[in-house]
């Protein structure tokens, strides 16, 4: 209508005005702008006319956000015996004329919550950006601003808009973890982001989502209330810094063994470099295998957004243990990538980064040699030095 999208939507919910149940329909705008409309409507059943408004008023939007909304009680929709409900079509219509976009003085109205939210999109770029410069995590732990949208901005309508988008709100933690809380596309058409956000440093409205993409021929991967999603990350040796893999939705009640086999076959050809094993990125940067451990993820400590990592060395290297491993992980960062301008800069000390972590030995064998030139075998005269030599000669 209007060339804007528009959805219609139904839900049993608690009466605002009476201490009862309502049928709730509510007329919702799937645009990004505010829009400005005349509404008029009406509600009807088999048995007669349950809500009408015949006249047009007008109504505001804000993006994402009902236009209109009607409250039938639910006793109304009962059968005579008030055992069950009547059966039968319900018959919603709704009429808007002028529908264009909001000018910038049109206000929805007192009780639709305006303030602005701050959205934080984690997506695979976001993550191989991180990776470029840190070992651990997913995340930096200053929150990077996407875009914004309002207070009132329906949740469920706004990860819809999108067909080939999936989103997953997130909880972020002081120590940089994140925690999956649940899929933002199944959740309850009511539910706003206001119910979502969290106050950052005192002041601002934040919310952080991860982003699922997919190709427009292809469909997402069915979830439900035990689905977790999990990150995974690709170490290849010592004197290499891991890459994002991607990341993998999968029940919270697999074996660890089963959850390590799919890390595995997100790479074709891991299994043919060597040994293999998947770790647990714990906190206090530490790193726990569970790569053939037959417990369930949840008891191995590994939720919904657990950060996992994929780590091959040699066939004819030993195993190691956790702590060794971890030690091995901490004490090397690759040198900086080649459009990287590090000539005004004290290169031995940016050989080594050291992280949070309770690793304090490092094996200086494990460490990078950026510049290296060999040592004279007699003591070097400076300049000033050989003229007194030349002199004493004569």
């Amino acid at each position: 209508m209007g060339g804007f999208k528009w959805r219609v939507a139904i839900t049993r919910c608690p009466s605002r005005q009476q201490p009862r149940e309502a049928l709730k329909v509510i007329l919702v705008s799937q645009n990004d702008v505010k829009i400005r409309s005349h509404v008029s409507y009406s509600i009807s059943s088999d048995q007669g006319m349950l809500a009408e408004q015949s006249t047009r008023e007008l109504r505001i939007a804000c993006p994402f956000h009902m236009i209109e909304e009607v409250e039938i009680p639910v006793d109304r929709l009962m059968t005579v015996t008030e055992e069950s409900l009547i059966e039968g079509d319900i018959v919603v219509l709704f009429d808007l004329k002028n529908i264009r976009a909001a000018y910038d003085d049109d206000e929805p109205g007192p009780m639709v919550n305006t303030r602005p939210v701050k959205l934080e999109i984690l997506d695979r770029q976001s993550i191989e950006r991180w990776l470029w410069g840190s070992k651990f995590g997913v995340v930096s732990l200053a929150r990077n601003h996407s875009t914004e949208v309002c207070g009132c901005t329906l949740v469920r309508p706004w990860a819809q808009s999108n067909p080939d988008r999936r989103y997953w709100l997130c909880e972020r933690t002081d120590t940089g973890d994140i925690n999956i809380k649940k899929c933002l596309n199944n959740t309850s058409v009511l539910d706003s982001f206001t119910g979502s956000c969290e106050q950052y440093n005192g002041k601002d409205l934040w919310v952080t989502v991860f982003m699922e993409k997919k190709e427009s021929e292809t469909n997402f991967q069915p979830v439900d209330d035990d689905t977790i999603l999990v990150f995974c990350k690709l170490w290849e040796g010592p004197r290499s810094d891991p890459t994002y893999l991607g990341h993998l939705l999968v029940k919270n009640t697999a074996q660890c063994s089963y959850l390590s086999e799919q890390i595995m076959d997100m790479d074709p050809v891991v299994r043919d470099r060597g040994n293999c094993g998947v770790y647990l990125e714990e906190r206090e940067s530490q790193l726990k295998e569970i790569t053939c451990s037959s417990l369930a993820l949840e008891k191995c400590g590994v939720g919904s957004g657990s950060v996992l990592i994929l780590r091959t060395w040699p066939l004819d290297d030993e195993a190691q243990s956790d702590a060794d491993v971890t030690r091995i992980f901490f004490s090397f960062e690759a040198p900086a990538p080649m459009d990287h301008d590090i000539s005004n800069e004290w290169r031995s000390a940016s050989s080594v980064r050291f992280f949070s972590s309770n690793v304090t030995s490092v094996d200086l064998d494990l460490l990078p040699i950026f510049d290296s030139f060999p040592l004279p075998s007699e003591p070097v005269l400076s300049d000033n030095e050989e003229q007194e030599t030349d002199d004493m000669d004569h």
